[in-house]
């Protein structure tokens, strides 16, 4: 928590549809099975909850840990 407190400085909230959807362009597009925080990144981007400026280099972290495969259906 105090890394995130002192690095961290925009959070974003996004609703179940949009992590859902990013779950499944991973899948459909890339054969990634994530879990659905992993999917975050992607359904913020997605869904215009973040746009990136035009000069600026996006990473997304993917994780499968928690991946429970009757979650994609």
């Amino acid at each position: 928590w105090q890394v995130t407190q002192a690095h961290v400085g925009q959070a974003l909230l996004l609703g179940d549809e949009a992590i859902a959807k990013a779950r499944k362009t991973l899948w459909s597009e890339f054969k990634l099975a994530v879990e659905p925080a992993a999917a975050l990144g992607l359904a913020a981007l997605q869904s215009g909850a973040y746009v990136p400026a035009p000069d600026e280099k996006v990473c997304l972290v993917l994780c499968g840990a928690n991946f429970d495969p009757a979650t994609l259906a």
